[in-house]
């Protein structure tokens, strides 16, 4: 087996990326927004689209934004915590949210 060179920067992501992320009470309810959005979402594809191919990949491309989506929460959690506009007592931030 050859040994390469490692990526610390990447390292470091594969290491958060591959850890669980229990997302906290305050974050739930967005992760909870966004799989009714999708859901929604997927009623309206199933009822427009003609069963076949293409329906059946726009359904799992949904699911699979609403995962990398609800990933993306729960990972950078500890860095949203302290978004400024967290802080001030906000629920979620206004989107789109710049990262600071």
């Amino acid at each position: 087996m050859s040994t390469w060179h490692t990526d610390v920067q990447l390292t470091k992501r594969i290491d958060n990326d591959f850890t669980y992320h229990k997302p906290p009470l305050s974050i739930i309810k967005d992760l909870g927004d966004l799989r009714g959005k999708a859901k929604e979402l997927a009623h309206l594809i199933n009822t427009l689209v003609p069963s076949g191919r293409e329906k059946e990949s726009a359904l799992t491309r949904l699911e699979e934004a609403i995962f990398h989506a609800n990933a993306g929460i729960a990972r950078q959690y500890p860095e949203r915590a302290q978004h400024p506009l967290l802080s001030e007592g906000l629920t979620k931030p206004q989107y789109p949210v710049n990262k600071v």
